[in-house]
């Protein structure tokens, strides 16, 4: 950092926005300019057409959701994801309303409130679709629960399998109530090359598999951080960056494969503050803390 690009004291700029002194030694700090500048990077990877959903999941991992999804609304985020129900209405209360994507089934019983809100939910395989569908039908049908079914290609967590996946999708497009409004899978480990291929191979299986049964084909997506910072980014029609929109690279990529131009794009939105509250002389060999966790060397 250049000293043109040092900051004021935290004092100062609490002051400047009418704030109260920090009570605390320590603190977390959120750069929301490293936040969109991630967004516009991630989206030249991803390349024209693919849209960009970042994932705020868990508080935005832990970064404040709310704020977050504010940040890259603001920004032209085309969607966003998150895991649960609950996420999405915290969202849509705090003002968001953007797309939002529930990336793992919900009960049948929320069906008619994620359909009220707008927020697309993640469709598996079995009985939960069922009675998802089932739940769904006495929605209004000018308002139908969006689906984005999600495709079972390795990850063994969940999906239909390619198999299934035409009467699967017939059901959806045939119910009352509901819409097919997405295809998708996840990456086991895209670290390996030969899993992530087979896993690719078995997408492509499906998406032939839903326009061999004259189905119109949704917006498909498959890859999240590291899928887009890897190589041979698999943008197709969209991609869910998690880490990598607070400007994480996901650690089972190999720092030595990805290109300098890729991990220098990113910045870190989070970053931990501290005062120093005590210096003191200690001799060699002292245990510092806890186990210990440190010991002094001279």
């Amino acid at each position: 950092m250049t000293a043109a690009e040092v900051r004021p004291a935290i004092e100062d700029r609490l002051a400047a926005a009418g704030l109260p002194p920090l009570p605390r030694t320590a603190w977390l700090e959120l750069d929301l300019d490293a936040l969109v500048g991630n967004l516009a990077f991630l989206r030249r990877l991803a390349g024209d057409g693919s849209q960009v959903r970042p994932v705020v999941k868990a508080d935005a991992y832990g970064h404040g959701a709310v704020p977050i999804a504010r940040a890259l609304e603001g920004a032209g985020a085309d969607g966003l994801c998150v895991a649960t129900f609950d996420e999405a209405v915290e969202l849509r209360d705090g003002g968001i309303r953007v797309p939002l994507l529930v990336l793992y089934p919900i009960p049948p019983a929320l069906a008619a409130g994620a359909a009220r809100l707008g927020v697309a939910v993640a469709a598996g395989d079995g009985p939960g679709l069922v009675a998802l569908v089932q739940a769904a039908s006495a929605i209004d049908r000018d308002r139908p629960l969006a689906l984005e079914l999600e495709v079972e290609t390795g990850l063994g967590r969940g999906g239909v399998t390619v198999a299934d996946l035409p009467t699967t999708a017939r059901r959806i497009v045939g119910s009352p109530g509901v819409r097919l409004a997405g295809l998708w899978t996840h990456f086991q480990a895209i670290e390996n090359a030969a899993t992530t291929t087979a896993q690719i191979a078995r997408f492509e299986e499906a998406v032939a598999a839903v326009v061999a049964a004259g189905i119109d084909l949704p917006p498909r997506h498959a890859s999240a951080s590291a899928g887009l910072l890897g190589d041979g980014v698999l943008a197709l029609d969209g991609v869910r960056p998690g880490l990598a929109i607070y400007g994480i690279v996901p650690d089972e990529l190999d720092p030595a494969t990805i290109p300098a131009a890729v991990s220098d794009g990113l910045r870190p939105v989070m970053s931990l503050l501290a005062r120093p509250v005590r210096v003191a002389d200690l001799p060699a060999g002292w245990g510092i803390s806890y186990g210990p966790t440190f010991r002094t060397a001279r």
